[in-house]
């Protein structure tokens, strides 16, 4: 066997270093992977939005797609892709669309705001090009590509996960408009997904699906604390039958699980109903029987930043828990009265 030294070890750079290890920034290159790619796309240019960002998502075959963007902030998002690329979460901003630009077969980027602009890469690096002087009212930002057919030989195309994808960043996103147009098929589906307020739309959609009872208790708010945006909708269903769930999101998904957020929504009820428990001289409500038929949605957001390296650190912390515990013990104070006490949970 051969020595092992520093002469063995390649430093990838740049699209290089996305190209030969994409499982790195996607986890892997199948379906999953592929609308993980797009999510970032359509989270970093959120993060460029300055109004209500429009964008039309369009599925030409399997690997062809086109993205069309309205309504952004073009001297930031120029002025960033001018630096070149830069591989760092401590810039604000995600790099999905290198991973766009390094794993596409073949791609058409072009800006059409005060001149025309393009983007020219190779194998390691891209560079904007100015192409002239735009004489139009039109200004767009159009991606035009081929997904690499090798890299995303497992890829399967399925529209329903799109659509399930693409909802998800419109209930998280409240300033964001998209329509996704799917020509792969005889269907022709032309999908709009706008969502004004955000995870309550989403919450609307999981008590449409209730089969034995109505929705007898709901709160929706949001609130914003420092850095920290805080939304939160809650829903109480009386009948057995309707299972409780409790979905979390965060900017990162390893926290999407559950973990501090769930743990204060479910010490801020806790605390509300053992108040009011006391004030009638009742015996205190068990959070097993809460959980049993208690809906609940919530994101938490760290400042601008969609993902961030650093965001885990931040968010994953008792702050979080107690703060949202906090903001539910008050909103459940707020709203509940003793009648609603005896009626839901006793």
């Amino acid at each position: 066997m051969g020595e092992y030294d520093t002469s063995n070890i390649k430093v990838l750079t740049g699209l290089e270093a996305i190209r030969l290890r994409p499982g790195m920034y996607l986890g892997n290159t199948n379906l999953s992977g592929v609308l993980t790619l797009f999510y970032e796309v359509l989270e970093e240019l959120i993060w460029f939005s300055s109004s209500t960002l429009n964008v039309v998502f369009e599925i030409k075959n399997e690997g062809q797609y086109c993205i069309l963007v309205k309504n952004i902030d073009f001297e930031k998002f120029i002025n960033r892709f001018q630096k070149g690329f830069v591989p760092s979460f401590d810039n604000g901003y995600n790099f999905g669309l290198e991973c766009l630009i390094a794993l596409s077969e073949k791609i058409d980027f072009r800006i059409d705001y005060d001149k025309h602009y393009f983007l020219e890469s190779n194998d390691k690096e891209y560079k904007v090009i100015e192409n002239g002087i735009n004489k139009t009212d039109l200004h767009q930002i159009t991606i035009d590509f081929l997904l690499n057919q090798k890299i995303f030989a497992d890829f399967q195309f399925n529209f329903e996960a799109f659509l399930s994808k693409f909802q998800k960043i419109a209930y998280l996103n409240p300033k964001i408009e998209i329509t996704l147009k799917n020509d792969a098929t005889e269907k022709k589906d032309v999908i709009f997904l706008h969502f004004p307020n955000g995870i309550s739309s989403e919450m609307d959609k999981t008590t449409g699906t209730f089969t034995h009872s109505k929705p007898i208790f709901r709160i929706d708010f949001f609130e914003t604390i420092g850095e920290r945006e805080y939304r939160i909708s809650l829903c109480y269903s009386d009948c057995w039958v309707d299972k409780g769930l409790v979905k979390t999101y965060s900017d990162n998904e390893e926290l999407s699980q559950g973990g501090s957020i769930q743990e204060g929504i479910y010490k801020g009820i806790k605390k509300a109903l053992s108040q009011i428990a006391k004030q009638i001289n009742n015996d205190p409500i068990k959070i097993a029987k809460v959980k049993e038929q208690l809906y609940a949605i919530a994101h938490v957001r760290y400042g601008e930043m969609c993902y961030a390296g650093s965001t885990k650190l931040k968010l994953n912390v008792k702050e979080v828990e107690q703060k949202v515990m906090e903001l539910v013990y008050q909103k459940c104070l707020t709203m509940l009265n003793h009648d609603d006490f005896y009626r839901f949970f006793t």
